[in-house]
């Protein structure tokens, strides 16, 4: 009967433990405006912005109360406009972010 509940009041605290190391996650979307500006001897041109989102999607891995790991995957649509001529560039890159909460609503993410 010891053993039992020896187990069952490790068992307890593991599952407390575990509880306050969440996993969350969640989507982001939003506008991006690209642009870029070309120069070579003597001249420059700078076409106009090119109109596109940004989005995708994250997971947040809390190792502590205040400190956590936050993998992202992200399309962005860049490039830019100039009359007829059109440059497109899609990316999706994939950050992974150290996350230090000071409170429960402001948070410092850092990574490359």
């Amino acid at each position: 009967m010891k053993k039992i509940l020896s187990l069952f009041a490790f068992l307890s605290l593991i599952a407390i433990g575990v509880n306050a190391q969440g996993i969350s996650g969640g989507l982001k979307l939003g506008m991006n405006l690209a642009n870029q500006t070309i120069s070579a001897e003597g001249f420059t041109v700078s076409p106009s912005f090119r109109t596109s989102i940004h989005a995708g999607g994250y997971v947040t891995a809390m190792i502590s109360e205040k400190l956590g790991i936050q993998p992202e995957i992200l399309y962005s649509g860049q490039g830019a406009k100039n009359g007829d001529f059109s440059f497109k560039a899609n990316y999706i890159t994939v950050p992974v972010l150290v996350r230090w909460n000071f409170t429960s609503l402001f948070s410092v993410h850092a990574g490359p």
